[in-house]
């Protein structure tokens, strides 16, 4: 008797996935751990033996083709990817080898790599990025701050990002100035936060925010705006 793990099924739960992902205007995070692991990519195939066990049965050399060309990856991207060459994958996929367990799992840990979705700017950003005019007082940034229960500000001029503001900014001129926050932003203000495009690659935007208190994301219309905290939230909600 043999029980099977729909393939096609977990390609529409997946799809289905990717579909609610972008009518949401990415916003949703990562699909869930069972939508990401390796059986999203092969039925999982038990079959009984004759003392009532079971044993897994590796995909075939069909099945290997048939999802990587699903993925849209050449034989020679996918020996890369699982740090072997291209020949075997070859001849693999055409049946004259029987490769061992090892290598089997190396192409689904590579498969299963390019499967996942990319998480990206826009998937972790809190939109619309709560700006502060330069013109306005420090103390009015101070009370923004405080209201949006952000730490930083990106200070603009005429819809233009010209620099920022943070909390370790203002306290830093209370300690050398307690009647600071009657100043202009503009006169404090620290150099603009960076830019990235709403596409960007999560590792992209989390080297900037080693450096940086937040990272600010440009859209269309708007600019949103991603700190750490934003990082931390979204990765706390991902199974």
């Amino acid at each position: 008797m043999t029980y099977t793990l729909s393939l096609n099924y977990l390609y529409f739960l997946r799809s289905y996935w990717i579909s609610v992902k972008k009518l949401n205007g990415y916003h949703l995070p990562p699909p869930p751990h069972f939508l990401r692991n390796k059986f999203i990519l092969f039925p999982v195939m038990y079959k009984r033996d004759l003392y009532g066990g079971s044993e897994l049965r590796v995909p075939g050399p069909e099945e290997i083709k048939e999802l990587r060309k699903r993925l849209g990856i050449t034989q020679k991207e996918l020996a890369e990817l699982a740090g072997v060459s291209q020949s075997l994958i070859s001849q693999i996929e055409k049946g004259k080898v029987d490769p061992r367990v090892s290598t089997i799992r190396k192409i689904i840990n590579a498969l299963e790599k390019v499967s996942e979705p990319r998480i990206t700017a826009s998937d972790i950003m809190t939109f619309p990025a709560i700006c502060i005019e330069a013109r306005k007082s420090v103390k009015v940034a101070m009370e923004l701050m405080l209201g949006s229960g952000f730490s930083q500000l990106p200070v603009i001029d005429f819809g233009r990002v010209i620099g920022s503001i943070s909390e370790e900014t203002v306290l830093k001129l209370l300690s050398e100035d307690r009647g600071g926050l009657e100043k202009k932003v503009e006169e404090v203000m620290d150099p603009p936060f960076p830019i990235v495009g709403h596409n960007a690659d999560l590792d992209l935007v989390l080297e900037l925010l080693r450096k940086n208190h937040a990272v600010l994301v440009s859209t269309r219309n708007d600019f949103g705006i991603i700190t750490r905290a934003d990082v931390i939230r979204f990765f706390s909600k991902v199974e």
